[in-house]
């Protein structure tokens, strides 16, 4: 597997990798293409680690969790069916992979509001909608951090990485419904818990 690029100093990719999609990047790799690969990894590198400190790993461990997920990826890509989504797919992997590391041991997982920045939970999607009702982005931080596993899972997914409600139902292993059931009491407890934190 070709070495993963160092997280905030990424290349561009080559502008015929900007315009393909997912799906012919992997096709490219099964064929030993490592700079389609390449493309793939700094596509969904960022995005992956963040779900990584989302579901409560540190970042050491976020980022052996997408050098997993990439090394898996690149094993894998032969088998990539392509009318599926690979972010999807790749997500799925990262979490199956996650939640089997922390049945495996006690993780002391990290309060996010001790993550700031490094999280990369900047003022963008949910959180820019949020944040100017505190002075503070780590109540944010704190109040995401009050919600269950299961209700930041799908808030980060739909929320703040913008997957389809489809993508979203695929990558938790749910149906459609029990997604939709889920997202809206996801965000019921995140507006009650955010009404309870307001100074």
């Amino acid at each position: 597997m070709p070495p993963l690029h160092p997280l905030g100093a990424l290349d561009l990719p080559a502008p015929s990798a900007l315009n393909e999609s997912d799906g012919g990047l992997l096709a490219r790799a099964a064929a030993g293409d490592r700079k389609a690969f390449d493309a793939f990894v700094e596509r969904h590198q960022s995005a992956l680690y963040r779900f990584a400190l989302a579901l409560g790993a540190t970042p050491e461990e976020g980022e052996d969790l997408i050098q997993e997920t990439f090394l898996a990826a690149w094993r894998g890509a032969s088998g990539f069916r392509s009318e599926g989504s690979a972010r999807s797919w790749l997500f799925t992997t990262a979490r199956r992979r996650y939640w089997r590391h922390r049945s495996r041991r006690e993780v002391d997982l990290r309060p996010l509001a001790e993550l700031g920045e490094e999280a990369g939970w900047g003022v963008s999607g949910l959180a820019q909608q949020l944040a100017p009702r505190w002075e503070d982005r780590l109540t944010l931080a704190a109040v995401f951090e009050s919600l269950t596993d299961s209700d930041r899972e799908v808030l980060v997914l739909v929320d703040l990485e913008g997957f389809s409600l489809t993508e979203a139902a695929t990558n938790l292993e749910i149906s459609l419904p029990a997604l939709k059931s889920r997202l809206h009491r996801a965000r019921l407890h995140l507006a009650a818990a955010l009404r309870g934190g307001r100074r």
